[in-house]
């Protein structure tokens, strides 16, 4: 590659790193994930989850979601659905 070309891609890349300082060390990922399951003798379930995230407002600006399934395919082929009911979300900033 020619001088001049080196340069000029230097350029661009210090022009990029200015313009978006703080995208290159954003590092947002689960730190960890704690489920606790409870199967009750009616065969209902309570689970809560503890999740550690790491986030620094560039993606992630205001929380995380779950998803969770609702509906499945019985033994027969049937589809089925099954209830959900949120008891408690907490969140917080350290």
């Amino acid at each position: 590659m020619p001088r001049g070309a080196r340069v000029l891609v230097a350029l661009l890349l210090a022009a990029l790193a200015l313009l978006a300082p703080g995208a290159a060390l954003a590092e947002e990922r689960i730190l960890s994930w704690q489920s606790d399951i409870e199967i009750r003798p009616d065969g209902t379930l309570e689970v809560a989850e503890t999740i550690r995230v790491a986030v620094e407002g560039y993606q992630i600006s205001r929380g995380i979601y779950r998803d969770f399934p609702l509906t499945f395919t019985d033994a027969e082929g049937r589809l089925r659905e099954v209830g959900f009911t949120l008891l408690n979300v907490i969140g917080f900033a350290p």
